[in-house]
């Protein structure tokens, strides 16, 4: 990307110029005989916000945490622009600006003091942290809660304060451990608008996630982790085209789900993510078997083929009572894309 200049940083701070981004190469991580991070590879890109997503315990939080100079590899380099953060990683925390999982203790402070003590820390100058310091609590409309002490917040408004923390300063590297967490509907939408400000000024911006609806609308790339190694690398403009999976949502009765299940070789609920082609969830209703029940169901291009036959009949047989086509989502290709690692 081009390089970054002006001054859209809140405060009038210089925005950070773009880089050649973040390269991650054989990155190997292990505690005792726990692999937590399995040759990893990847480059992060300057202007794009990538999504880290992956079960509890896929290495996540250690593959930041290396990043960061926290903690070192036991193989691999971490460069960026020509430096080595495994070797300088005094110059890896300069370089980064972190939120961590558990959020910042705020004992004897006010959001509005955690937050200028940050940016201080990373070498704004007083009169411009201050401005800066301001325009995070207004755009993530804190306003009300700037200057109560710590321990009068509420776990959400100390979740938004640590994300403030780490994102009012200017920085070539954002990295966000599960930052919504705890977060109200509307903050988490001005949230992500933060951070999409930082990518489009230059940054490299990674958050580590578990809201997969949240990926969707506003990562442009994510990676998958699974048992410590990096199995899905893609932008999220791609989700559900190359796998050609479409989901079908149907009401009808159980006869015919029934009918409907053993056409598609579904045998019961508990073999969800073992099929290749057939993902099967039902919402039981208990009582009257002639009540209908609804189910979703998520379908290779062929199965879906075979399916709309069997529901059209089911229709002109009066048993289906409605149904719905869509594509995949992030959050339906999820469980098949761990389990087929």
């Amino acid at each position: 990307m081009a390089g970054i200049s002006g001054s859209a940083f809140p405060g009038g701070v210089s925005a950070p110029k773009a880089q050649g981004g973040l390269i991650v190469t054989g990155l190997c991580k292990s505690f005792g005989k726990t692999r937590a991070n399995d040759d990893i590879s990847v480059r992060l890109i300057p202007g794009e916000v990538t999504a880290l997503i992956g079960h509890n315990g896929a290495g996540k939080t250690t593959f930041l945490n290396q990043i960061v100079g926290l903690t070192r590899p036991d193989a691999g380099s971490i460069m960026y622009d020509g430096t080595d953060l495994i070797a300088h990683p005094a110059q890896a925390r300069q370089l980064c600006a972190i939120m961590p999982q558990v959020a910042s203790s705020l004992e004897g402070v006010t959001p509005r003091q955690a937050i200028a003590t940050a940016v201080r820390i990373r070498g704004v100058k007083s009169e411009q942290a201050q401005r800066a310091v301001q325009k995070t609590l207004d755009t993530l409309d804190l306003g009300d809660w700037s200057d109560r002490p710590g321990h009068k917040l509420s776990g959400g408004i100390k979740r938004l304060t640590s994300f403030g923390m780490a994102v009012t300063a200017p920085a070539p590297i954002y990295l966000f451990d599960e930052p919504t967490n705890d977060v109200d509907p509307v903050r988490r939408e001005l949230l992500w608008t933060m951070l999409r400000r930082r990518a489009e000024q230059g940054a490299t911006v990674l958050i580590v996630t578990h809201n997969l609806l949240e990926v969707e609308r506003h990562a442009d790339r994510y990676l998958l982790f699974n048992k410590g190694r990096l199995v899905r690398d893609e932008p999220t403009s791609a989700l559900g085209l190359a796998e050609a999976k479409s989901t079908l949502s149907i009401t009808a009765t159980p006869e015919f789900l029934q009918e409907l299940r053993s056409a598609l070789d579904v045998k019961t609920s508990s073999s969800l993510g073992n099929m290749p082609d057939t993902e099967y969830i039902e919402k039981r209703i208990e009582g009257d078997s002639s009540i209908p029940r609804e189910f979703t169901v998520t379908l290779s291009t062929d199965a879906l083929e075979l399916a709309l036959p069997h529901v059209l009949s089911g229709i002109r047989a009066g048993c289906v009572e409605s149904y719905r086509i869509g594509s995949a989502s992030l959050a339906d290709n999820y469980e098949e894309m761990i389990n087929h690692d």
